[in-house]
């Protein structure tokens, strides 16, 4: 059960760290967010390496992709 709580928890950060601007209204950077996906990444799968290994290595791949928004959000 405490597995299943760390894993709702983790993915609560994960939808908040994909928002375009935090909770106070400021935009969010691109190395911001890389971090925070970075660090959550690496939470998830210390949680279940097997199982979450295979879904989270082609969301690392293409972490590039994800950040795009932010620096565009960014140049405007």
């Amino acid at each position: 059960m405490a597995r299943y709580d760390q894993l709702d928890m983790l993915l609560q950060l994960l939808q908040e760290a994909l928002q375009l601007c935090t909770p106070q209204g400021k935009p969010r950077t691109t190395a911001g967010v890389r971090a925070e996906l970075t660090m959550l990444l690496h939470l998830l799968e210390a949680i279940d390496s097997g199982a979450m290994g295979t879904i989270l290595t082609p969301i690392r791949a293409h972490l590039d992709d994800i950040v795009v928004p932010y620096a565009q959000a960014e140049m405007m």
